[in-house]
């Protein structure tokens, strides 16, 4: 939805220029929210194990640190709102790399450990087994 919003600001601001080259103005403009959004996609796909494709470093390093943004975000509303607005196409990805966001991303992960909630709910699930 958030990329159909932002094609249909592309729209407007493309007709209030005119209909001069009016389709090809459109789709370039459209075309940067739907490339935003399919690169934070294929990303986060490739964080996953056994998604195969070719993980280059920078591929690897950013996911990296997405997964650091992740636990940060679980303890600091700020890293969580940026979160938010980037996943939400309100922001651009780059925003979580500002110096202010990204210490606050580093400083917020001492340890690599889940947030307690998830400890708790995980010893506390059933496992569901075949009928017997």
């Amino acid at each position: 939805m958030s990329v159909a919003a932002l094609q249909a600001a592309a729209l407007q601001h493309t007709l209030a220029g005119g209909g001069r080259d009016l389709a090809r103005r459109f789709f370039r403009a459209a075309a940067k929210p739907v490339d935003m959004a399919w690169q934070q996609v294929v990303g986060a796909d490739l964080a996953l194990p056994q998604v195969k494709g070719p993980r280059p470093l920078p591929v690897r390093a950013i996911n990296a640190y997405a997964n650091r943004v992740l636990i940060a975000a679980e303890r600091d509303p700020a890293v969580a709102e940026q979160l938010l607005r980037v996943a939400a196409l309100q922001h651009p990805p780059s925003r979580l790399f500002r110096p202010a966001t990204a210490l606050r991303v580093l400083l917020g992960n001492p340890r690599r450990r889940p947030a307690p909630w998830i400890a708790a709910t995980a010893t506390r699930m059933p496992v569901i087994g075949p009928p017997a």
